[in-house]
Formats: C-alpha cells, sequence, structure tokens
C-alpha cells in the first residue's frame, strides 16, 4: 500500500511540475474604439457589405450594433492593401 501511495504522489507531483512549466500568463488586451465623431467624419472603407474605419492600429467595423476589429496583420488583404491610402484621409474629427 506503500508503494502505491508513493507513486500516486510521484505522479501529481510530476503532473503539478509539468502543468507549471507548460503555463502561460494570461493577458488581456486592451482596444480603444473609435469615438462616434470619428466614425462619423471619416469614408469608410467597405468590404462584405460592412463599413470598416482604420482607428489607430487595426481595422473597426460593427457586426449586429456590436464593434469589432482585425488585429494587426490578421486583416483580409483588400484592407491591407489599403494602409498607405487611409493615410491620406486627414479629417478633424475632434
Amino acid at each position: 500500500m506503500k508503494h502505491s501511495l508513493g507513486s500516486f504522489v510521484a505522479a501529481v507531483a510530476v503532473a503539478t511540475a509539468v502543468l507549471a512549466g507548460t503555463a502561460s500568463e494570461a493577458t488581456a488586451e486592451h482596444v480603444i474604439l473609435p469615438p462616434a465623431a470619428y466614425v462619423a467624419s471619416y469614408e469608410p472603407f467597405y468590404v462584405n457589405g460592412m463599413a470598416h474605419y482604420w482607428y489607430r492600429d487595426r481595422w473597426f467595423y460593427r457586426d449586429h450594433g456590436v464593434w469589432k476589429w482585425y488585429g494587426p496583420g490578421l486583416e483580409p488583404a483588400f484592407l491591407r492593401e489599403h494602409y498607405g491610402e487611409w493615410a491620406h484621409h486627414w479629417h478633424h474629427w475632434r
């Protein structure tokens, strides 16, 4: 019986060490949504019938009333091609 209890303790210790070694720290990403005045003053790019806005470092769009966005480098190719063009769209929204 001592042998099986010792084996169990050793197995739990090994499993705990493996989990501790592979666990990664969770991080939350703080994304600032575009203000209403910004959206009202910029001409959007349309993709699949949805208006997309370049704000700070990502493309934002509304889907069923909820803001969604593409992280840097994860946007569709069509939007990626418009980075430089978007920089020339200067509006005074503040």
